[in-house]
């Protein structure tokens, strides 16, 4: 379990929303928070229940990232989560807040971690034992973006209670944050992370089709490893909603879920974000099987 824990903590994208501002009451009302019911070192030192995001797509179906529920055995079990709805402060039961039971976990077939040393195929839904209550202000679905290319430089907004520096460890936020990206291109990206050295045993960085990449563009060329805050996702984001306006009249739609980066905030990595628009059939077919 050590060893586990150790593999996730180091894959968690390390961000907490950097240069964020508090998401409004009802605001992203498809927002989730998913709480791990038993001790992990992340939230023993937050106080939290909160492990990782998700957006609500469905009355029945929450998005998330395939590491957040698949990375090892006691992820995968339905009965160590709760789905929590409408949340907002961490420590507080809030108005309009609904905690749901997931009934079943469905990992993406291509998330293969330790046979690939990657988290390509980052994704998963989560089935709840009963439909949201969408009745409220407080609790509603977001729309799947479908289309394959998102412009170079879109601006788009990733939130979460994740930290808002990569350091101190442990230390989210109690209350959502939001900040801004721009959608990096894909080569840029891969240019960017093709520098770095792996251990044995290290998962690696893949910038594929099955992904795109958003950050701050004109940080892209300062010092690497060095943590000047900008725009980011950290520590806790992980299988949060990345939304770009990209609806016909410009509203927001879910384009990526936070999978993985390196380094919260350095502006020398754009963060990785599982693309959700090559998953659509996959995504349609499990809800309507179900």
């Amino acid at each position: 379990m050590p060893l586990c824990n150790g593999a996730f903590n180091s894959m968690l994208r390390k961000t907490r929303v950097v240069n964020g501002r508090t998401i409004r009451r009802s605001e992203w009302p498809f927002l989730v928070s998913l709480h791990y019911l038993h001790s992990f070192p992340f939230t023993s030192q937050t106080h939290m229940k909160h492990l990782c995001g998700g957006a609500l797509i469905n009355p029945r179906y929450v998005i998330t990232a395939g590491h957040c529920v698949g990375f090892f055995k006691e992820l995968q079990d339905v009965n160590n989560w709760n789905v929590v709805l409408g949340e907002h402060n961490q420590y507080l039961p809030d108005l309009g807040e609904q905690v749901i039971k997931p009934e079943k976990f469905f990992i993406h077939p291509g998330f293969q971690p330790f046979s690939t040393f990657t988290l390509q195929n980052d994704l998963a839904l989560i089935k709840l034992n009963k439909d949201a209550d969408l009745s409220t202000s407080f609790v509603n679905t977001i729309p799947l973006e479908e289309k394959q290319d998102i412009k170079e430089l879109t601006q788009c907004e990733i939130g979460g209670w994740g930290q808002v520096s990569s350091e101190p460890y442990g230390y989210g936020m109690y209350i959502p944050l939001k900040t801004n990206l721009y959608v990096v291109n894909n080569d840029t990206c891969f240019e960017a992370y093709e520098s770095l050295t792996y251990d044995v045993g290290d998962l690696r960085m893949v910038i594929d089709d099955n992904v795109l990449c958003a950050g701050v563009p004109y940080a892209l060329n300062s010092k690497p490893d060095v943590d000047h805050g900008y725009n980011d996702a950290c520590n806790g984001d992980s299988g949060s909603p990345l939304v770009c306006p990209t609806g016909p009249n410009k509203e927001y739609h879910l384009v990526g879920l936070v999978s993985a980066g390196k380094g919260c905030g350095t502006g020398r990595f754009p963060g990785i974000y599982t693309k959700v628009s090559q998953y659509i059939d996959w995504i349609n077919d499990i809800i309507a099987k179900e």
